[in-house]
């Protein structure tokens, strides 16, 4: 209502319902004839009720829990009008024009920014298919789209150190999948990656015939992708493979040594060395493997030699490794 001088600390809105008594109903309450809920401020005249046209008394009327009337019975057709009112604190205001916060949450059903939005204090955007666009329609600078599984996936700071952080959310695991650092290095804790070494040497390696090499210490195994010797890939991809071997007590018999990368696409071999060539025996020789292999889910890798002929003397020695990781 209008006022002169200073802002008033509170003012009343006022709103009307209207019922129409069934029977000899005698508590109104929810929704009325035109779907609007009762809702009133308990206290002495804040709600008046008529019936059939006639005000009543406050002590014909029980209005204590701010969502009903109670009256005595009423006949069936009885017109039932409430009049509530409700305080408002005008300090209870977000500014238009300077802004302000909100100290609950508030549902909003389509906003438009034209400047910065914050977002803190565990605020979250939250929907069956939720969109987060940046820039205009059509030609967004950055899109994230979410496809509503809960909290599969989330954009934030790391709580320890200043980084942008992409991960999986703390329904199914706190593990960080990617970070920025302010440096702009990136990194990808759990992208598959390993590296292997033999436990102990591999002695009197067996001529002749293809014998897998056996890595016994895993340097690591980020994602958890190596066991008994195999690399099992998680996903469809290229992969960058890195093998060194050092042979000792290779027998100059053998016509050759191939080391050989076996996979379930495509089994490759390198490194073929004829060592019939050598007058003597070496004491010390390495041979090696690098390139990148395309391996689909579940396809498996091992690395094996075979030695073209000659005794069964040679030795691999815990100086070999093999290194493997997703590339692309």
């Amino acid at each position: 209502m209008p006022y002169i001088g200073f802002e008033p600390t509170a003012s009343d809105t006022l709103s009307v319902f209207k019922y129409v008594a069934t029977g000899s109903q005698t508590t109104f309450t929810g929704a009325d004839a035109g779907g609007a809920t009762l809702s009133y401020d308990v206290g002495d005249g804040s709600c008046q009720v008529w019936l059939n046209g006639v005000r009543l008394d406050s002590s014909d009327i029980t209005a204590t829990n701010s969502t009903s009337v109670v009256l005595a019975a009423c006949t069936a057709g009885d017109i039932v009008h409430v009049q509530a009112t409700k305080a408002f604190l005008p300090s209870d205001v977000v500014s238009a024009s300077s802004g302000g916060t909100f100290a609950s949450a508030v549902t909003v059903p389509a906003f438009t920014a034209t400047g910065a939005v914050t977002l803190s204090g565990g605020a979250s955007i939250t929907g069956t298919t939720p969109t987060l666009t940046i820039g205009d329609a059509g030609e967004e600078d950055a899109k994230i789209v979410f496809d509503g599984h809960a909290q599969d996936f989330h954009i934030g700071l790391d709580d320890t150190a200043d980084d942008l952080v992409i991960g999986l959310g703390s329904a199914l695991g706190t593990t960080t999948h990617m970070a920025f650092d302010e440096t702009g290095a990136i990194i990808k804790p759990l992208q598959p990656c390993v590296m292997v070494h033999p436990a102990s040497s591999q002695d009197n390696v067996a001529a002749s015939s293809n014998v897998t090499v056996v890595w016994g210490t895993e340097r690591f195994d980020q994602n958890g992708d190596f066991a008994a010797n195999t690399f099992t890939a998680p996903v469809t991809g290229k992969y960058i493979v890195n093998v060194e071997l050092r042979f000792d007590n290779i027998d100059t018999a053998a016509d050759y040594i191939h080391i050989y990368v076996v996979s379930s696409n495509k089994s490759y071999n390198s490194s073929i060395n004829d060592y019939s060539v050598i007058s003597a025996d070496p004491e010390r020789w390495t041979q090696s493997f690098s390139g990148i292999i395309d391996m689909d889910a579940s396809d498996t890798l091992t690395i094996s030699i075979y030695i073209g002929g000659g005794a069964a003397q040679t030795d691999i020695t815990t100086d070999s490794y093999f290194s493997i990781g997703l590339f692309a």
